[in-house]
């Protein structure tokens, strides 16, 4: 009988054994983190990572000790944070001169009202934060080289000491020199969006877009850059891979050569039409972005150009605002109102909470979280649909309907 208790106990020792990793891996993980976050060790590493990616100019000891403690209360899900915002998405204009089919400005179903922001109105925001803020991103829902201010916003962002980037279409038929004012403003990033190389690959998304332009703009911002011995703005593409334009992903690196990109690379997109869909396995659609919890909600401030401030960057209806422009006065108390602490609240625990217990939040309504996805789908797997638009019931996207105002577009 001696053998058999030994073989139970070795039996019952395996069982706990494997009980036990996925609380050790949690152990080790958190070793790593506070590792990490040790004064000693994760402060003078921190400052060399964000020194490297921002540059000194932005890097102060508060920033580092602000961003570090972002991530450890993200890392832990705490409800009720100390930190502040490390990102800044101030976005400075809703419109756009493209119609791009997955973005609720390109087919008008964003229910905000069209505005831009003014300089004084930036002013305001960038004192707000510049002290623990490392970057600003000046675009969202439109096309940021649109606002007459845009320049001056840019260069008093870089004077407080942020980092400035922008995305753009630059499919823009403008007489003035939008090349010299792009290199004098001081911005850190170009991002120009090119989902094709020809004509007729690029359209099928960027509706209204016109290569050459973009292509004139590109080569003119270079040429301004390597006249006044700058080297900024780094400037680069990103190359959203479709269907319809994944042949030509050979062809990205050649041509971003030609022009006198810095860099270009492929991404993933939103994409709501199967159409569109590639064949190639590593640009399927962008589906949860995070794992067990919001990163956003610690990390990213995020103005709307109406002056609003705004929960998630996805998010175009007033209806789910936090606060104005003013409230940023006292920043930590909005940072931790009762909306931005229900969100938290709702990630806090492993398990999902029962949906008739979570407060009317748009993260009940979101798919970007692993834990919390609600939007299950048989392939070809398409992303999640906008919370706003889950939350409302409208319909965000109808192929047929975009097929009919397009054809041959898809």
């Amino acid at each position: 009988m001696s053998w058999i208790k030994w073989l139970i106990k070795k039996i019952l020792g395996i069982v706990v054994f494997w009980q036990s990793v996925d609380h050790t891996v949690d152990a080790i993980k958190a070793w790593v983190k506070g590792f990490f976050h040790a004064p000693v060790i994760g402060v003078p590493l921190t400052t060399y990572y964000l020194e490297r990616k921002y540059g000194k100019r932005v890097v102060t000891r508060h920033k580092v000790d602000n961003y570090l403690l972002a991530l450890k209360e993200c890392a832990e899900r705490k409800v009720e944070i100390q930190s502040l915002p490390y990102v800044l998405s101030l976005d400075t204009l809703n419109k756009c001169n493209l119609t791009c089919p997955f973005c609720p400005t390109g087919i008008h179903k964003n229910d905000r009202k069209g505005s831009r922001i003014t300089f004084e109105q930036a002013k305001q925001v960038i004192d707000a934060v510049k002290d623990h803020t490392l970057e600003v991103r000046f675009y969202n829902w439109g096309e940021p080289l649109l606002n007459k201010d845009i320049f001056q916003i840019i260069r008093y962002a870089h004077d407080a000491g942020l980092y400035t980037s922008i995305n753009s279409n630059m499919s823009l038929d403008i007489k003035w020199d939008l090349a010299q004012k792009v290199v004098e403003s001081k911005l850190d990033l170009l991002s120009v969006s090119l989902d094709g190389l020809t004509q007729e690959t690029l359209v099928k998304y960027r509706r209204g877009a016109k290569i050459e332009l973009i292509k004139k703009h590109i080569r003119a911002i270079r040429a301004e850059r390597d006249k006044q011995h700058a080297t900024l703005p780094v400037l680069e593409a990103a190359f959203i891979v479709f269907k319809h334009n994944e042949h030509e992903l050979a062809e990205l690196e050649q041509t971003a050569i030609q022009l006198g990109l810095d860099n270009a690379y492929p991404r993933l997109g939103y994409i709501y039409d199967k159409s569109f869909v590639p064949t190639h396995p590593d640009f399927q659609p962008i589906q949860a972005a995070f794992d067990k919890t919001c990163e956003f909600l610690y990390s990213e401030l995020i103005v709307e150009p109406d002056g609003a401030v705004s929960p998630c960057c996805v998010n175009t209806d007033p209806r789910w605002d936090i606060g104005k422009v003013a409230d940023l006065a006292d920043l930590p108390k909005l940072w931790n109102s009762t909306d931005m602490l229900n969100m938290r609240r709702y990630f806090e625990a492993d398990e999902p909470p029962a949906m008739e217990d979570v407060p009317e939040i748009l993260c009940k309504y979101c798919g970007a979280v692993e834990s919390r996805c609600h939007q299950r789908q048989t392939k070809p797997v398409l992303s999640p649909i906008s919370p706003v638009f889950m939350a409302s019931g409208k319909t965000f996207y109808d192929a047929e309907e975009q097929r009919k105002k397009w054809p041959g577009s898809v």
